[in-house]
C-alpha cells in the first residue's frame, strides 16, 4: 500500500478511465468501496504475513476508513433530511411511522425513531477505525415497548447486514426501520391513559378485549377494574 495521502479526485478518475495511470492504492481503495464483504475476507482469509497487515492497516486508517466512514453519514444524513420533509414515502422505502433523525458524534452513528411523542427507539452504529476491513457494530439504546428478545433480534439482523451483505450502514438501518414499522404500524393508544406505550412499564397495549378487539395496558385495565368496581371492558363495555 501507498504511503501518500489519498485525493478524492483520484478515485474519480479511476472510475471514469478504469486503470489508466492510476496508483495501486486508488484501486484498493475502489474495491473497498464497492465490495467491502469480499475485501474484508481477503484481509482475514488470506493477508497473514504481519508486516504485509500492517502495511495494509496503516493506508486503510488513514486513507480509505475516513472517506468511506463520510460517505456512509452523508449518505443517512440525506435520507434523513429526506423523511422529515416528506409526508410519503415511495413503495421502495420503509414506512418510517415517526421522525427519523440521525446524530453523528465522531465514528458513532445514533439513529432514532419516534414511536410517540417523547418516545423513540435509538440505533447506535460503531464505525471501526479499520473500516470496512473490520464491519460496524450495532446496538440498540433505547427500546421502549418492544421486549429483550426483539430488541436481540434486530440488533442481530443488523449486525448481520454489516458483516456478510452489503456492509452498507444506510441498508442496514433501513431494515431496522422496517422492522420497527412493522410493529408500531397501526397500532392503536390505550383508551384509558391514552398513550401507546405505558409511562411506567414501558410496555404496549396487549390486553385484547375478546368482543370488541381494543387493547388496553395491563396496568392501565387492573386500575381501572379497581377503581370502577366492574370487570369490563371501557370501549363496548362487555365482560372482560
Amino acid at each position: 500500500a501507498s504511503g501518500g495521502s489519498f485525493r478524492h479526485d483520484d478515485l474519480l478518475r479511476y472510475l471514469r478511465h478504469g486503470s489508466l495511470d492510476v496508483p495501486p492504492d486508488v484501486r484498493m481503495l475502489f474495491l473497498m468501496s464497492t465490495l467491502p464483504v469480499a475485501t474484508r475476507a481477503w484481509y482475514i482469509d488470506y493477508i497473514k504475513i504481519r508486516q504485509h497487515k500492517s502495511s495494509i492497516e496503516e493506508f486503510v486508517k488513514r486513507n480509505v476508513s475516513p472517506l468511506l466512514i463520510r460517505r456512509e453519514i452523508e449518505s443517512l444524513e440525506r435520507e434523513s433530511t429526506s423523511t422529515s420533509t416528506s409526508n410519503s414515502t415511495s413503495p421502495d422505502e420503509p414506512d418510517a411511522g415517526g421522525d427519523f433523525s440521525v446524530k453523528v458524534t465522531g465514528n458513532n452513528v445514533v439513529a432514532s425513531l419516534a414511536v410517540e411523542d417523547g418516545q423513540s427507539i435509538d440505533l447506535r452504529v460503531v464505525f471501526p477505525s479499520l473500516y470496512p476491513l473490520k464491519a460496524g457494530s450495532a446496538t440498540l439504546e433505547r427500546t421502549p415497548g418492544i421486549s429483550e428478545e426483539r430488541a436481540r433480534r434486530w440488533q442481530m439482523s443488523v449486525e448481520l447486514v454489516l458483516r456478510n451483505r452489503s456492509g452498507d450502514v444506510s441498508d442496514a438501518i433501513k431494515l431496522w426501520r422496517r422492522s420497527v414499522s412493522g410493529v408500531f404500524k397501526d397500532m392503536e393508544c390505550c383508551l384509558i391513559c391514552y398513550a401507546l406505550i405505558d409511562p411506567v412499564s414501558g410496555a404496549l397495549p396487549r390486553k385484547k378485549c375478546r368482543t370488541c378487539g381494543i387493547r388496553l395496558h395491563a396496568s392501565c385495565l387492573i386500575k381501572w377494574c379497581s377503581s370502577s368496581g366492574k370487570s369490563e371492558c371501557v370501549h363496548c363495555r362487555s365482560p372482560w
